[in-house]
C-alpha cells in the first residue's frame, strides 16, 4: 500500500495537469486581487489588507471545489485514458488498496492545492495591499475559516471519489460534480417553492450551502460548526464507502 501511494506521487508530481491547474488558479488570485484593487471605490493605493483577504477567502472558498475535482480527475483519469489500471490490479494490488490509496492520496493533494492557492491569494493582497492594516484578528479569521472549511472539501472528495467510482468517463463525472454545486441549489429552491419544509430540508443536506455562512459569520457559533462537522463527514465517509463498493464491482478493461 505505502509503495503504491509513493508511486502515485510521483506520478501526479510528474504530470503537467497537476502544475496545469495549480498555475492557473494561480494567477486567477492574483489577477482577482490585482482587479479588487484597481476596482476599489477610492485611492486604490488606500484597499486596506483585510478587505482584500476577505475577498479572497470568498473566491478561495469558492475555488476549493474545483480544485477538488480537477485533483481526482487527475489522479484517476490517467491511468483510465492509457489504460493500465487492469493492469496495476493485475500485479496484485487488490481494487481495496488502490482505492483507499489513491483516497488518501486524494486527501493530501486536495490539502497541499488549496493551501498553495490560498497562500497566493494572502501574498498578492499583501503586496499589492500592503500589510499595514493587517491585524492577527484577521489572520485568525482567515485559518479559522480554512480549517472550518477542510470537513466541506473533504465531502467533496468523498462525491468526487463517489462519481468517478461510478463513472468511467471523467469528462461525465466532472460535469455531473460542478452541475452538483450550480445547478441542484437552484433546482432545490424551484422545489421549495411549493414544499418549504423539503427545501429547508435538501439545503441544509447540500455542501455549496455552508461556505458563504462561514465567510460572512463574525463569530462561529456551535451550531454552525456542527452542521458542516457532520454534513462535511458524512459525506466523506458515506460516498466513499459507496465508491469503493462501486469499484469493487466495476468491469475494468
Amino acid at each position: 500500500m505505502l509503495n503504491y501511494i509513493k508511486s502515485e506521487f510521483y506520478r501526479i508530481f510528474n504530470h503537467k495537469y497537476t502544475y496545469g491547474y495549480l498555475g492557473f488558479f494561480a494567477v486567477c488570485g492574483v489577477l482577482f486581487e490585482l482587479v479588487l484593487k484597481l476596482s476599489w471605490s477610492g485611492d486604490p493605493a488606500t484597499l486596506p489588507a483585510e478587505r482584500g483577504i476577505f475577498y479572497g477567502i470568498m473566491m478561495a472558498s469558492v475555488v476549493g471545489w474545483y480544485l477538488v475535482v480537477m485533483v481526482i480527475d487527475g489522479i484517476w483519469s490517467a491511468e483510465g485514458r492509457i489504460r493500465v489500471l487492469k493492469n496495476t490490479i493485475s500485479f496484485g494490488i487488490s481494487r481495496a488498496q488502490v482505492y483507499i490509496g489513491k483516497l488518501i492520496v486524494g486527501v493530501i493533494m486536495v490539502a497541499f492545492s488549496v493551501a498553495f492557492i490560498w497562500l497566493v491569494y494572502l501574498l498578492s493582497t499583501l503586496i499589492l495591499c500592503g500589510a499595514s492594516s493587517l491585524t492577527f484578528a484577521v489572520i485568525d479569521k482567515m485559518m479559522k475559516t480554512f480549517v472550518l472549511l477542510a470537513p466541506l472539501w473533504l465531502g467533496a472528495i468523498g462525491l468526487s471519489y463517489f462519481l468517478s467510482s461510478v463513472i468511467s468517463n471523467s469528462t461525465v463525472h466532472t460535469v455531473l460534480y460542478v452541475l452538483y454545486f450550480t445547478f441542484l441549489p437552484n433546482l432545490i429552491q424551484l422545489v421549495g417553492l411549493k414544499f418549504p419544509k423539503v427545501y429547508e430540508f435538501l439545503m441544509n443536506k447540500h455542501l455549496a450551502v455552508y461556505p458563504d455562512q462561514i465567510v460572512s459569520a463574525s463569530v462561529f457559533s456551535p451550531e454552525l460548526i456542527k452542521n458542516v462537522m457532520i454534513i462535511g463527514i458524512a459525506y466523506f465517509a458515506i460516498l466513499s464507502v459507496l465508491g469503493l463498493v462501486f469499484f469493487r464491482r466495476k468491469e475494468i478493461n
